[in-house]
């Protein structure tokens, strides 16, 4: 077979060179290439290991410190670091060699050091060959929030009112505060909003415009426009106001003003504690 493969061959070429003069260099390289036979040098070159995370976004939302992801790839002994955009969040490992293929990555963040606003920012995933980026989204917006006024504790009155959130539930806004009397046992009276008088509106402000509460809660009990509620010296009470009707494109509210009587005789001292701004906890 040798010996014929080889006779073959040198008919062809000999047929070739009889018209190679009349050939151009193109045509005759193109029956060369088809008439002898040619080993191959097609290489295939290294492939990167293939990499991939179980998540490209966290979402911390505006209660959680804590998320988790996973690292994969075809390499299992692959190295990896994780690096963040600050000393508010950290990752655990940062680096390492996945085992098996694989790796999971706790990601803790802390909100003291942020800002009472929303975050963004991306933690990367590198293993000298490959990135991946993973999105970090932050909700850390409460009605205690305030670059420009102090969220300190205010007292008035012999009272202590705590600061808490204000939260959408089911279409309905709940704005909760903490209440203690530091003076002595004794009833309060919290207004909700329904009452018109100058002494007796508990409202979100915006740009101008009043949102009115509805009902309130407190001491256990709730009312439409009052509720009265009795202190023991130093024991706080949460109380929360319901709001409604507040649009749809509103995040924040420049004053949230509460109506109290100190007492529950009308003769009792009326007034208000107010709290800039305001940020519904839980609306984009």
């Amino acid at each position: 077979m040798r010996r014929k493969n080889a006779t073959g061959n040198i008919a062809v070429l000999a047929v070739l060179a009889s018209t190679i003069s009349s050939c151009s260099d193109e045509k005759v390289s193109a029956a060369l290439d088809g008439a002898i036979d040619r080993p191959s040098t097609t290489t295939e070159g290294p492939q990167s290991p293939l990499l991939t995370v179980s998540s490209q976004e966290l979402d911390f939302g505006k209660n959680d410190s804590s998320r988790s992801f996973n690292i994969t790839s075809s390499n299992s002994n692959l190295g990896f670091t994780v690096t963040t955009p600050g000393d508010w969040i950290q990752t655990s490992p940062s680096s390492g060699t996945l085992i098996n293929g694989s790796a999971a990555i706790n990601v803790t963040i802390d909100r003291e050091k942020l800002g009472q606003k929303k975050h963004h920012g991306k933690i990367t995933v590198s293993t000298g060959i490959k990135s991946i980026d993973i999105d970090i989204n932050i909700d850390n917006r409460d009605f205690r929030a305030s670059e420009k006024f102090s969220s300190e504790t205010k007292l008035v009155a012999g009272y202590k009112f705590e600061p808490g959130i204000c939260e959408l539930t089911g279409g309905e806004l709940n704005c909760r505060i903490k209440i203690s009397n530091t003076s002595g046992s004794g009833p309060l009276t919290i207004y909700s909003g329904r009452y018109k008088g100058p002494y007796s509106n508990t409202r979100l402000i915006k740009d101008g415009k009043d949102y009115g509460g509805y009902a309130v809660t407190f001491a256990g009990n709730t009312g439409g426009k009052e509720i009265t509620g009795f202190l023991l010296t130093d024991v706080p009470l949460e109380a929360s106001i319901k709001f409604t009707s507040i649009p749809s494109n509103l995040t924040e509210f420049d004053i949230f003003e509460v109506k109290f009587r100190n007492g529950r005789s009308y003769s009792g001292d009326f007034f208000s504690v107010l709290w800039k701004p305001v940020y519904i906890a839980n609306r984009n």
